[in-house]
C-alpha cells in the first residue's frame, strides 16, 4: 500500500501556483467593488439634493426667494393690476318721468330717476333696496352747490362744457362739482362703482338742466 501511494504522488503534475496573480486579482475586485458602491453613493446624494430644488422651483438658482417671488407674480395681482378700474356702466337716454327742479337728458343703462324735489334729484339702479331720494349712498346726486359753500379748489380740473369743474374722488364716491351758464355752481355725485372716469361724469353733467323752480340748500 505504501508504495502504491508513493507512485501515485510521483505520478501526480505539480500545478505552478502564483501567489501575486491571485493578490493582484483579489485587489482588482475590490477596487471594482469601491467604484460601484461609491457610484451608487453618489447618484443617491444628488438625487437627494435635486428634490429639494424641484420642490422649491428652482433650478440651482443662488436666489432661494425666487421661486416664492415667481409664484407670487403669478398668481397674485400687482399694485396696477388690483387698481384695475370697474367696467363702465353704459350712458343711455333717458324716456322717463322728470323731477321739478332738474331734467336729465341720460342716465347709466339699467338705473333711472328714483326721486327728488326742488333741491335734489337722485337716480339708482332699478329695483334698488333703499327708496328714499334722500339718502344718497350708492347713487347718483344731482342738485345746486350750497348758497354757503366757497368756489371749488379740491380735486383733479375737469371742465364740463368748457366751463370749469373739479372732481375730487374720496373713498368709493366721486364728486364733479362744475360753473353751470349762470355763474352758479352745480354738484353731481357718484359711486365709484359705476367705473366712470371725469370725462364719462362730465359727459352725464352736461346733459342736466337746471329748471328755473330749482333750489340751492344752505349748509
Amino acid at each position: 500500500m505504501k508504495n502504491l501511494l508513493e507512485k501515485a504522488l510521483e505520478d501526480r503534475p505539480l500545478i505552478d501556483v502564483d501567489p501575486a496573480a491571485d493578490l493582484m486579482r483579489g485587489r482588482n475586485r475590490l477596487q471594482h467593488r469601491r467604484k460601484v458602491t461609491l457610484a451608487g453613493t453618489a447618484a443617491v446624494a444628488l438625487g437627494i439634493a435635486i428634490i429639494p430644488l424641484a420642490l422649491n422651483g428652482t433650478s440651482g438658482s443662488s436666489n432661494p426667494n425666487q421661486a416664492g417671488s415667481r409664484l407670487s407674480s403669478t398668481s397674485v395681482p400687482s399694485g396696477p393690476a388690483q387698481a384695475q378700474r370697474l367696467p363702465a356702466l353704459e350712458l343711455v337716454a333717458y324716456t322717463g318721468k322728470q323731477i321739478p327742479g332738474y331734467r336729465v337728458a341720460s342716465v347709466p343703462k339699467g338705473w333711472h330717476i328714483q326721486g327728488g324735489d326742488a333741491s335734489v334729484l337722485t337716480i339708482a339702479p332699478k329695483g334698488f333696496k333703499d327708496k328714499d331720494f334722500s339718502s344718497f349712498v350708492g347713487k347718483i346726486v344731482v342738485m345746486l352747490q350750497s348758497k354757503d359753500a366757497a368756489e371749488p379748489t379740491e380735486g383733479a380740473v375737469q371742465e364740463v362744457d368748457g366751463r370749469p369743474g373739479r372732481l375730487d374722488v374720496q373713498g368709493d364716491t366721486q364728486m364733479l362739482t362744475y360753473q353751470i351758464a349762470d355763474k352758479r355752481w352745480m354738484v353731481i355725485q357718484a359711486p365709484t362703482s359705476l367705473g366712470w372716469d371725469g370725462t364719462q361724469l362730465a359727459q352725464f353733467a352736461s346733459g342736466v338742466k337746471v329748471l328755473d323752480n330749482a333750489e340751492a340748500g344752505v349748509g
